[in-house]
């Protein structure tokens, strides 16, 4: 393997790495707005009940609290995908990037070779002369 093949391989694994960290970065948003719906959606509910009980409106509400806690449910299966994903995106972020600094490593050591080499033909060139 040369270095340019290596080189090649080492952008192809940055690439993969930005991109992992970009899926990171989303799926964290998408949990981010998950949560805050859920939040606001358990705010709303509790308010909603507490109005109805002050209002002796509960029989009047069983069945929308039915649907409402339906919503929650799915809400939270929602949320908790979406930390699935996040993890998931987190684990090939950081596979990417062990990768990329093996690359690395490969890339400095054939790098080195290639300049102890020039070295030693520059030094058996000034010999010969």
């Amino acid at each position: 393997m040369n270095i340019d093949d290596v080189k090649v391989l080492q952008a192809i694994r940055r690439r993969a790495a930005d991109e992992a960290a970009l899926e990171v970065a989303q799926a964290d948003a998408q949990r981010a707005d998950a949560d805050h719906a859920l939040a606001t959606f358990r705010t709303r509910l509790g308010d909603e009940v507490r109005r109805a009980q002050g209002l002796g409106l509960s029989p009047v509400l069983a069945t929308w609290y039915r649907a409402a806690a339906k919503r929650l449910h799915e809400l939270e299966i929602f949320a908790i995908e979406r930390a699935d994903q996040a993890s998931t995106a987190r684990e090939s972020l950081r596979f990417a990037a062990i990768e990329a600094e093996r690359i690395d490593t490969v890339s400095d050591q054939l790098e080195a070779q290639r300049r102890a080499e020039i070295a030693r033909q520059a030094q058996g060139d000034m010999d010969e002369l």
